[in-house]
């Protein structure tokens, strides 16, 4: 499987292969986007509505995930023929 994020939260872009069964664990000092992918994988799976904040409508909810400085953001988890 191949994780791709495009403009969301602080990573301007990221290509991950990721394996189709296991742990996958992410590491890296704080800031380095750790959360933010995780984020972006679960909008792909789309759970993304659980990882925003409760109580704000569909727009404010949707800049808390766009890059700053971006007009959309793109997170896409892609397999053998398929991709959400």
């Amino acid at each position: 499987m191949r994780l791709h994020v495009l403009s969301f939260r602080r990573i301007a872009e990221a290509r991950l292969d990721l394996p189709d069964s296991g742990v996958i664990l992410f590491c890296g000092p704080n800031g380095a986007g750790k959360s933010s992918l995780c984020a972006a994988l679960g909008a792909s799976l789309g759970t993304g509505s659980l990882l925003l904040a409760p109580g704000h409508n569909r727009e404010a909810r949707a800049r808390c995930v766009v890059a700053e400085g971006s007009d959309e953001a793109l997170a896409r988890l892609e397999g053998e023929g398929w991709s959400i």
